[in-house]
């Protein structure tokens, strides 16, 4: 094997050249430029750091190419011609689901692509891909993927998240967020919510309140209610609202949740936190998923706190009157970071 000299050579450098030579022919031509700028848990394909391998490197080789935009996936198959044969996406239930799209796309691609093909998965979040998870720490969509990558030859190739390749997964998923968007647009349900929480999480009494409205499918807001509580954080306060709000509603309606907390949304929308009897909070959890076991449909929406919206803006002062009032009933100093004992060393 030949490459162009360098005008240092480290460790690293050398262990990556030997590596090189034990996957690769003797036809195979390979530029040395800009080494130190990869990492790889597999193979190069040439789009970073100047690499450019041969398309004898690997015999049957597809590529899937992932990449995420807002929670969403999107993914396709490139031939090793430079052919698209075939383009997907995975909506996601949050922000934050970034880890179970992941999987879900990479799953989704392998579907009807032979065991005798070698796959070579490309994407930012190839790390992702290639991790093995401790028995622990293993969710049931990444039991999915080890079992539709048993057998395989599988690659991971880290691309930019910029590069041309992942701009086109990202373009997929950005219009699997417009797909999205206008089924929600046409959904309508019994009863829309907005909740929120409120806490002094720096006050050794841990006062809060919890507050909820609640608007028919017209957006005409038909109930509110709201309560002040101590020793509370404020996650659970945002989990006490959104409970209050499930049990509010008939049983068997539809109903549509809006609230700017993420951990909430994350929480609630995996039904493994309903046994889940160890993580914080978790009296409320199972409390949540009783409730919402009456209902025929209940959907989360994140909203951007402090942002304009009417109801967002309504629950959140009325969360911090009930805050205010508990400070003023039990006479509650203001505490801040100079004079918490929770702050002090």
């Amino acid at each position: 094997m030949r490459f162009q000299p360098a005008r240092y050579l480290s460790v690293w450098h050398i262990v990556l050249i030997l590596q090189t030579e034990s996957i690769m022919d003797s036809t195979l031509k390979y530029k040395f430029l800009n080494a130190s700028r990869i990492r790889t848990h597999g193979v190069f394909l040439g789009y970073r750091g100047g690499y450019a391998l041969s398309s004898k490197q690997v015999k049957n080789m597809i590529e899937i190419v992932i990449h995420q935009s807002s929670g969403n996936a999107g993914w396709y198959i490139r031939q090793e011609d430079g052919s698209i044969t075939r383009e997907g996406y995975v909506l996601g239930d949050n922000p934050n689901a970034y880890t179970a799209v992941t999987y879900q796309a990479a799953i989704d691609a392998l579907e009807g692509v032979p065991l005798s093909e070698t796959v070579v998965f490309s994407s930012p979040q190839s790390n992702t891909l290639a991790r093995k998870r401790k028995q622990k720490d293993s969710t049931s969509v990444y039991a999915d993927f080890q079992h539709c990558i048993a057998g395989r030859i599988v690659k991971f190739n880290p691309i930019d998240a910029d590069c041309e390749r992942a701009n086109y997964a990202k373009m997929i998923a950005r219009r699997a967020s417009t797909v999205n968007s206008e089924k929600s647009d046409s959904f309508v349900p019994d009863y829309i919510a907005y909740t929120d929480g409120s806490c002094n999480n720096l006050s050794p009494y841990g006062e809060g309140g919890a507050t909820y409205v609640i608007l028919d499918g017209q957006r005409n807001l038909i109930k509110q209610n709201s309560k002040g509580f101590l020793g509370v954080s404020n996650n659970k306060m945002e989990l006490m609202a959104i409970l209050s709000a499930v049990a509010a509603v008939p049983s068997g309606s539809t109903l549509v949740i809006y609230t700017d907390s993420q951990y909430c949304i994350q929480v609630l929308t995996n039904k493994a936190n309903a046994n889940n009897f160890t993580r914080p909070n978790a009296n409320v959890i199972r409390q949540y998923f009783n409730y919402a076991s009456r209902l025929k449909t209940v959907k989360f929406e994140w909203v951007k706190g402090h942002d304009g919206n009417e109801f967002n803006e309504m629950v959140d002062a009325l969360a911090q009157s009930r805050t205010e009032e508990m400070r003023t009933i039990h006479n509650i100093p203001v505490y801040d970071y100079h004079n918490s004992p929770k702050c002090r060393k």
